[in-house]
């Protein structure tokens, strides 16, 4: 008699692995840190092949990605909800908020110095409600290699000096501090060329007005000084000066002006460097002399005389200044002019 053959045994079943199913686990409820360990935990388990549940670790690691997404994106959003302003269609800030520095745009007006970071946040307001400083100007530097910190310094000097020029006919002008913030090197290299300028207030009031309606129409520069221009006084911390008729008290009468010229042989773009104080000085003393001995050489002055010379500065050079005036003094105010008829 045959012996019956022997009942095959049920196959033993492939367990699910746990650590993968508390990746879904943890993934469905917004564990993110925990979802992570489970799946890659699983994953490495899983590749004995004793177990199954890839799906189950994939899913926990999909859906701790879709959580990171959804944090970044709702962070993103509060973010630029809290360093965001209302403007106007002008551009003009309309109430009070809070901006990164690297938003800052001319004309914006805001609390304390201009932070030395792009990424600080700065409280900015309209102009007509108190605040100590103003961007004055934003743009970039001409496009070139790096040429190094204190190259970049010097053209960021110059570009805000040139914007901030007209600050010199503002009263509020010896509270007045520059600040502006350049690019770095790494900076510079991604393609980020920008100078931000602003301009701080350290007078004792806060401002409720922009700077340019602080300037005073009756101010001259010494460059805006025309021959005969009579002057009741010069402050010599002061960037201009008013005029007044000469039939009225007066101790300073210009005399002379001229403009010093460059270098033969200098074409437009190759604009010189500033000779220097003493060159400057040399220069437009030896001009003035010679226009005083032909304005008084045949009709002196009804009283003693003192010449004076006013020219260009560095400051005034590199943005294209090279203006002399030639003053004449007097030690007791007069109520009439200097210059012969």
């Amino acid at each position: 008699m045959d012996t019956p053959p022997p009942v095959p045994s049920a196959p033993v079943p492939i367990r699910t692995n746990r650590l993968a199913i508390a990746a879904t686990v943890c993934a469905v409820l917004g564990l993110v840190p925990f979802a992570l360990g489970f799946g890659v935990a699983a994953l490495v388990r899983l590749k004995d092949g004793n177990e199954k549940g890839k799906g189950y670790a994939v899913s926990g690691l999909v859906g701790a990605g879709i959580w990171t997404i959804a944090a970044l994106v709702i962070a993103a959003t509060a973010v630029t909800s809290m360093v965001s302003v209302n403007r106007d269609d002008s551009g003009r800030v309309r109430e009070p908020g809070r901006l990164l520095v690297s938003a800052l745009r001319p004309g914006d007006c805001f609390a304390g110095p201009l932070p030395g970071s792009r990424h600080a946040i700065v409280s900015v307001t309209p102009c007509t409600r108190p605040h100590d400083s103003e961007v004055t100007r934003v743009g970039p530097l001409p496009e070139e290699p790096y040429p190094g910190r204190e190259a970049v310094d010097a053209a960021s000097a110059r570009w805000c000096a040139a914007r901030n020029f007209y600050l010199g006919k503002s009263p509020l002008l010896p509270d007045l501090r520059y600040y502006r913030l350049v690019p770095d090197k790494a900076g510079w290299k991604s393609g980020n060329r920008t100078v931000i300028c602003s301009v701080h207030h350290t007078g004792p009031d806060r401002l409720t007005s922009t700077f340019a309606e602080t300037i005073d129409p009756n101010l001259k520069y010494y460059y805006e000084l025309k021959p005969r221009d009579c002057l009741a006084d010069i402050a010599p911390q002061s960037l201009a000066t008013t005029t007044v008729p000469c039939t009225e008290l007066h101790r300073n009468q210009v005399y002379a002006t001229h403009r010093l010229p460059l270098e033969s042989g200098r074409v437009p773009s190759d604009y010189p460097p500033y000779p220097g104080t003493g060159v400057v000085r040399t220069r437009a003393s030896r001009f003035c002399k010679t226009e005083a001995r032909k304005l008084f050489g045949g009709h002196p002055p009804p009283v003693p005389v003192r010449r004076q010379v006013a020219g260009p500065t560095q400051e005034y050079w590199e943005v294209g200044i090279r203006t002399v005036v030639c003053l004449a003094t007097t030690k007791k105010p007069l109520k009439r002019s200097l210059i012969p008829k």
